[in-house]
């Protein structure tokens, strides 16, 4: 009895044990299906959160401005440099920025022992040349004399002869003298010349408009430097100085290639820019130009073109053209020198259909924008002819009226937020270009 008993009590916990096992294994297996359902779920789920969003503009009318955008400086329109003639130290200068001047106006004056050097020997020269002169003269009286004598018979072995060649010989020594003394006086009178360059004078009147000279200061004569005549920034103008004769040697620059001073005929402020080949043709006499100064922020200033170069210059082999823009209405601000950037309006069209840019689809003569129909879920194409295109809008001519609503753009947002732009030509049938990016 008591053995049967035992066995009995073993065989209840084996059952036992076998029953929690099954439950185990049992329980497991819910867990596993309950897990799988659930990414089964979420990856549904996740892919019917995707959505589309169109984003719309109106057609309106309005007016189309084309502009051409170029930088420059400021600078003034008729200027005029002023570089002396004669080299030497700044002795006296008699004028400041934006006095007014008058054509001859003495501007500064200069020191210089050459050119005094100059004088002194030319002068000497003169005084050698007349007593030479003197000397041939008294030589010929002398001739002349003994010609008379020899005439008379009185002459002590002499003849008639010979005293008319002494004569004629004298009377070349006087010619020839008289010329070394006017060759002498010329010397001297451009000498002279060369002393009054020291006195600088004003080319035109105008208003002195840079300065650049000081007392003491040494500078290079004009003929000294480079030869040249001395013109205007930007114009035709030029200096109406004559060249200086002058042979002595020029002392250092104090102002190296600048002029000593500019003179502006009328003051006119202006922007000198640089336009591309591209654009150039673009480009009038008498169109109106926006203006903003690096140095003046929050203030635009009006303008127009003034003059167009007729000759390109290459650099980096790229061909530009100058353009002179003259400011409206400069405010005493506005300063020569500054950096400028200019807005060149080329064309203007008023009362037409526009669109931005970005909702003309398509290229050359295929061009069109999407239209959500009533109804649809996915916008259709809609053909349209273009007209100029500008910097953010596009002219419409056809296939399109004021009022209507085109879809600009197409973004698909997905569950992690990230958003895939697409463009028109996906509406097609045909998948388009995308471009990713995380919000």
């Amino acid at each position: 009895m008591l053995k049967e008993y035992f066995m009995n009590k073993k065989k209840s916990i084996r059952t036992k044990k076998s029953k929690a096992l099954v439950g185990a294994v049992i329980a497991g297996v819910v867990v596993v299906a309950l897990v799988g359902g659930f990414f089964i779920y979420k990856k549904v789920t996740q892919k019917s959160e995707n959505k589309t969003v169109y984003q719309y503009e109106t057609v309106k009318k309005g007016s189309l401005t084309s502009t051409v955008s170029a930088t420059g400086n400021v600078a003034v329109r008729d200027e005029v440099d002023v570089t002396p003639l004669a080299s030497g130290k700044v002795k006296k200068v008699y004028v400041e920025e934006g006095d007014k001047v008058s054509k001859g106006d003495t501007l500064f004056t200069l020191t210089s022992t050459d050119v005094e050097s100059q004088i002194k020997q030319a002068y000497s020269s003169v005084l050698s040349a007349k007593q030479q002169v003197a000397q041939a003269k008294s030589s010929l009286t002398s001739a002349e004399s003994q010609l008379s004598a020899a005439k008379k018979g009185t002459a002590s072995g002499g003849s008639v002869k010979s005293a008319k060649q002494a004569v004629t010989a004298a009377e070349l020594g006087v010619s020839a003298a008289n010329s070394q003394l006017s060759s002498a006086q010329s010397d001297y009178s451009d000498a002279l010349d060369a002393r009054s360059d020291l006195k600088v004078k004003a080319p035109c009147d105008g208003t002195v408009w840079t300065v650049s000279v000081s007392k003491g200061d040494s500078v290079t004569s004009q003929s000294s430097s480079s030869g040249s005549t001395s013109s205007s920034s930007g114009s035709s103008s030029s200096s109406s100085l004559s060249s200086a004769s002058s042979s002595g040697s020029s002392t250092s620059s104090s102002s190296s290639s600048s002029a000593a001073m500019t003179i502006a005929k009328n003051s006119t402020l202006g922007v000198k820019v640089s336009v591309n080949e591209s654009d150039i043709n673009s480009i009038e006499e008498g169109q109106d130009v926006s203006v903003s100064l690096d140095a003046i922020s929050g203030k635009t200033f009006k303008g127009s073109v003034d003059e167009i170069s007729s000759t390109g210059t290459v650099s980096s082999s790229v061909v530009s053209y100058s353009v002179w823009v003259l400011l409206d209405d400069p405010t005493s601000a506005v300063k020569s020198g500054m950096t400028s950037s200019v807005d060149i309006t080329t064309s203007k069209t008023d009362n037409v259909l526009l669109v931005s840019n970005a909702a003309v689809k398509g290229s050359g003569s295929n061009k069109y924008v999407l239209i959500m129909k009533s109804g649809a879920t996915e916008p259709a194409q809609v053909k349209v002819t273009t007209g100029t295109r500008g910097s953010s809008q596009t002219i419409i001519k056809s296939g399109l009226t004021a009022g209507q609503k085109i879809v600009t753009q197409a973004i698909t947002i997905d569950s992690s937020g990230d958003t895939s732009s697409v463009l028109g030509s996906m509406m097609s049938g045909q998948r388009g270009s995308k471009s990713s990016t995380n919000m």
